[in-house]
């Protein structure tokens, strides 16, 4: 056990650090049984809880859970995306972790996607495989989409949870979502590049508010590409959780489309997914 660690009197908060020294990660959560103080001041099980720990780090668990909730490791996970899907995708930039190991992301870039341009910067898509450790949700992997090194949503993704010690279950995971992304990649620019080009006005300021979709503080941009951009990068330079979580909804992509017209953005959207959740139907 690492004694330091577990002295920190302060409870790590869930900021986003990029992750440069791959010791960092060289972890797994653990689950470890939680007790209580029975009346007569002896240690006494808890329920069937557990505290999900990072070692040398038990005096501020990661998450709180009960008998039936199995951690996954994200060094696990990793390998297992590399070894199936590696003629598929790669690992791509700096890791992501919340706080000392709340949430831990990777991304993977896209082998072989086509190049597209969206208000001079380059459009990509990445899979992110987000480790919940909290116990809060599962295993995730997500499509996001990026103008730039800016993050504009996911419309593609998947709950992975089922698929944790499988590698083949992930290759086709991985190769159902890099699938959908590339379907819908000319639909999903069109949003963007149609958003470049209309000024923000008071009314879909009234409107992206109500969505829910507003930058703080006011600070708009001049078109409503560059409004979500506002919003998806935050208020303040220490990036929380729930800041960086608005890249794996669809919350910006879905407030664009209802703004520009969803027959017109909506509907072939929903054509490239296979579904009816953006379009116009009558």
């Amino acid at each position: 056990m690492n004694d330091a660690a577990n002295k920190i009197e302060r409870k790590p908060r869930p900021y986003i650090v990029r992750v440069d020294d791959a010791a960092d990660l060289a972890w797994d959560p653990v689950a470890v049984e939680q007790y209580t103080l029975g009346s007569d001041g002896a240690p006494v099980r808890s329920g069937d809880s557990y505290a999900i720990v990072r070692p040398g780090h038990e005096r501020w668990p990661l998450g709180h859970v009960s008998d039936v909730y199995v951690p996954t490791s994200h060094r696990r996970t990793v390998a297992m995306v590399r070894e199936a899907c590696s003629d598929r995708v790669e690992l791509a930039g700096r890791p992501a972790m919340s706080g000392h190991g709340y949430r831990v992301v990777h991304g993977f870039k896209i082998i072989g996607e086509a190049v597209a341009e969206v208000d001079g910067k380059p459009f990509r898509s990445r899979l992110l495989v987000i480790h919940d450790h909290t116990g809060l949700n599962a295993l995730r992997a997500r499509m996001v989409c990026y103008v730039g090194e800016d993050a504009l949503g996911s419309v593609v993704g998947a709950r992975a949870i089922h698929v944790a010690d499988n590698p083949a279950r992930w290759r086709v995971e991985v190769e159902g979502m890099v699938e959908r992304s590339q379907a819908a990649q000319a639909a999903v620019v069109a949003v963007l590049e149609a958003a470049a080009k209309v000024p923000i006005t008071e009314a879909d300021k009234a409107t992206l508010t109500a969505l829910g979709v507003n930058p703080a503080r006011g600070k708009w941009g001049s078109t409503l590409l560059q409004s979500m951009i506002e919003y998806s990068r935050g208020s303040t330079t220490k990036q929380t959780w729930g800041t960086y979580e608005r890249r794996l909804k669809d919350d910006m992509l879905s407030a664009m489309v209802k703004l520009l017209g969803k027959a017109k953005y909506g509907n072939p959207l929903d054509a490239a997914l296979g579904g009816k959740r953006y379009g116009s139907y009558k």
